[in-house]
């Protein structure tokens, strides 16, 4: 769990920067699959930071310009705390609001946004988070773009206009992403102060849920039911962090890692009886129609343990599936994730 917790990575350097033009470094194409992951020396962390001289810091935000690596390693030169963010992906405008910089997103892709983030509207909306609309996006004149998982694809066509960073859930977990991604924006925007209180808050409340989910020597099964169809997702996946950070024992250490989980039926689900079920209802989030109510009248789910325990634990569609890579949406999963604990 030390491992998982570890605050030592670094991926967002700063740097003196002599020219103020943009480089976007090498355009390393990154697999829309956010589970395969590439696996950092945390032991050198550490140093890293030692190896970052406060006065260059405070040049580089003097001479207003950073030098920042995303979490795709491109090297990109952005101006900084700029006052125009284009933001295509629902998760990072989670984390700009929390930091109070909602004020500086001038552009989405997303006409599906959670009620929590409906201050961003109103904005323009650039096509979708899988085909931005770059001339639509061009047209707000942002000083930044940021990209993630879903809209990444786009990343070279916004490059070639304007600074852009990806922040996709590229890194070793869903964690640590997040803890580099909120120390990025601190380095950018000079709120380094705030973004660390936040790490610390999360952190806490992480290592609390991971020790009480371990003892209680519960197992679980984390299930996406999309139009009556399931899918399971286990470790390492896209959803694995209820076992990979947030303790509990996969009642299947075998299930398929894909994006889109592994077909299951109701059958396997009994078979493997979990303790807990973690159901997130895709239907919902995408403002389709639900298919928990079907799921959980089904015969053969109401004689497994979790059914009669009480432990079907219905997560918010938006936070899960809309939202990840948030701050708001990271805190909203772990108390979710404590209440079969409760």
């Amino acid at each position: 769990m030390k491992k998982l917790l570890s605050r030592g990575l670094l991926l967002s350097s700063v740097l003196l920067v002599a020219a103020c033009s943009p480089n976007n470094g090498d355009d390393t194409q990154v697999e829309k699959t956010t589970e395969e992951v590439s696996q950092p020396a945390e032991e050198n962390s550490d140093q890293t930071a030692k190896d970052s001289p406060s006065d260059e810091t405070d040049k580089a935000t003097a001479d207003g310009t950073l030098t920042i690596m995303d979490n795709a390693e491109h090297t990109v030169d952005v101006p900084a705390n700029p006052q125009r963010v284009a933001v295509f992906d629902n998760g990072q405008l989670d984390v700009l609001q929390s930091l109070g910089l909602s004020d500086r997103v001038v552009a989405t892709a997303s006409d599906i946004l959670p009620d929590y983030l409906s201050e961003f509207s109103d904005l323009p909306v650039a096509g979708t988070l899988f085909e931005i609309d770059l001339e639509v996006a061009n047209a707000e004149e942002p000083e930044l773009a940021i990209v993630g998982a879903r809209s990444q694809e786009s990343y070279d066509g916004l490059a070639d206009t304007v600074p852009t960073l990806d922040l996709s859930n590229t890194l070793q977990n869903i964690w640590e992403t997040l803890q580099s991604n909120l120390e990025t924006y601190g380095k950018i925007f000079g709120v380094e102060e705030q973004a660390e209180g936040k790490i610390q808050g999360l952190e806490e409340q992480l290592t609390a849920l991971a020790e009480n989910a371990s003892s209680s020597g519960l197992n679980a099964l984390f299930l996406m039911t999309s139009e009556g169809q399931l899918s399971a997702y286990g470790p390492g996946s896209r959803f694995g962090h209820v076992h990979d950070l947030f303790g509990y024992e996969p009642v299947d250490s075998d299930i398929e890692v894909s994006r889109h989980g592994m077909d299951v039926s109701v059958e396997y689900v009994l078979e493997k009886n979990p303790d807990v079920i973690f159901l997130l209802d895709r239907g919902a989030a995408i403002g389709d129609e639900s298919s928990v109510s079907e799921f959980e009248e089904n015969p053969v789910i109401q004689e497994t343990t979790a059914y009669k325990e009480g432990n079907i634990v219905h997560l918010s569609p938006d936070m899960w599936y809309l939202t990840e890579g948030g701050f708001i949406s990271f805190k909203t999963m772990m108390d979710e994730a404590a209440q079969p604990l409760n």
